[in-house]
């Protein structure tokens, strides 16, 4: 009899129970924090529809979609024709948890408030290389809101998951740092600083290599 290899498949990985309870007590402080700020739940499938996540990543994304085979007769047309990776596959596994929330925003739009505040933790999956730190599968949180651009809710999304952080030990300048990266807010420097609109870009392509520079 051969030997079974019982090791996870590559990529993948085994939660003991002390691994899941650590798991449970961060994710039960950010669902505290995000409903207190007013977020509401939201899960959706592990497998979409191969035409609603392609196209969504670039060329380099679309690769690393896990695609699921059709089945039964699709599957059985499908290979008597010229076989190609996107004719024997309609589905696929969530790649991030953004394309849902689109998807999910279209179908109920009737239902939902116009305002939709919603924070998501599941896992998503990427055909990807494995390395030191990147798996095949994760875990993904997800904090968005849909409906509005005003600053004030773009704030309030940091403002809690600063307090996330802090209501799991991080505390201070030495628990965290948050990094602001929002073209409006450079493009607002520029004007205070009296940046020619014209010259804006190579001021930009100039921040982003001073720590390079030094």
């Amino acid at each position: 009899m051969a030997k079974i290899n019982t090791e996870p498949l590559s990529g993948m990985r085994d939660f003991l129970p002390l691994d899941v309870l650590r798991r449970d007590y961060v994710t039960e402080t950010v669902k505290r924090v995000y409903q207190r700020y007013g977020f509401e739940p939201l899960e959706t499938p592990t497998m979409e529809r191969l035409t609603t996540l392609l196209g969504k990543y670039g060329d380099e994304g679309d690769q690393l979609i896990f695609r699921v085979l059709k089945r039964g007769e699709k599957l059985e047309r499908a290979l008597a024709d010229a076989p190609t990776e996107n004719s024997v596959s309609d589905a696929g596994m969530r790649y991030d948890l953004t394309v849902p929330l689109a998807r999910v925003f279209a179908e109920y739009r009737s239902k939902l408030p116009r305002f939709f505040k919603r924070y998501q933790m599941q896992p998503v999956y990427r055909a990807d290389r494995p390395a030191k730190g990147r798996y095949r599968e994760f875990f993904q949180c997800d904090v968005d809101v849909v409906g509005s651009t005003s600053p004030t809710v773009e704030a309030e999304v940091i403002a809690a998951g600063a307090e996330v952080l802090q209501e799991l030990g991080f505390q201070g300048r030495a628990g965290f740092a948050i990094r602001l990266n929002h073209r409006m807010i450079l493009r607002g420097l520029m004007e205070v600083a009296g940046v020619p609109h014209d010259l804006e870009g190579a001021a930009l392509v100039a921040i982003d290599k001073l720590d390079k520079i030094g």
